[in-house]
């Protein structure tokens, strides 16, 4: 029996050489809100009707977020969350986006950001490229949290914030540069809102690429 499989060994190769490279994403945090509740993410001005659970099919539950336009309470677009899980420290978690699934519910084009505040009052940042959807459209979408996906919306400090976020923010608005939930009579579902982090896949040792390289070499003398 060959010790070495032809096929395998030049694939094996290739996968190590190429994820040298490669970045590993888990899941820092999730909601899902299977367990029917809200997770957190409630309007902050209180709304009992801007925020419910709802199913989606016979078994998903799914967070339901509305508005009324105008002024007042419930009046925008936007669902924010100040809760522990998704509060703090996201730079030492390694956390570097928010994904999440949504679904544009209402009448009307939906321009979907993620925002930011953290380190003080004030110091808020929002995706300056949005997630454009159509009445009806749906999908799972990234947000990236760095300097070049998020731009200042009153803040002064990316680095400041990402390293103390108090609180993180889903939201409509076309408008760039704003913290702000846009005031529409608007609708969006959101589900499996996930913290992501990246982290570097190590380069495989050089006494390893040197015996896959050698058993490459082997087995072609062989044949």
């Amino acid at each position: 029996m060959d010790m070495v499989n032809s096929k395998l060994v030049p694939v094996l190769f290739g996968f190590l050489v190429l994820t040298g490279k490669a970045l590993a994403v888990s899941v820092a945090n999730i909601s899902d809100f299977e367990a029917n509740n809200k997770d957190g993410w409630v309007h902050p001005v209180p709304n009992p009707n801007q925020t419910a659970i709802q199913m989606d099919g016979p078994f998903n539950h799914i967070l339901s977020v509305t508005s009324s336009g105008g002024s007042g309470a419930g009046s925008r677009l936007v669902v924010p969350n100040i809760t522990g899980p998704w509060t703090g420290d996201y730079t030492a978690a390694g956390i570097t986006a928010v994904q999440m699934d949504l679904v544009n519910n209402s009448r009307i084009n939906l321009s979907m950001r993620v925002g930011i505040e953290g380190g003080t009052s004030g110091n808020r940042w929002a995706s300056t490229v949005p997630v454009a959807l159509t009445p009806g459209d749906r999908g799972t979408f990234t947000f990236n949290l760095d300097n070049a996906s998020l731009g200042a919306a009153g803040g002064n400090n990316l680095a400041t914030a990402l390293a103390d976020v108090t609180q993180i923010r889903i939201l409509h608005n076309p408008s760039s540069g704003s913290y702000l939930g846009a005031a529409v009579a608007g609708s969006f579902t959101v589900d499996n809102i996930r913290l992501l982090t990246a982290t570097a896949i190590p380069e495989p040792s050089s006494s390893l690429m040197l015996l896959l390289g050698s058993a490459i070499l082997f087995k072609r003398k062989r044949q």
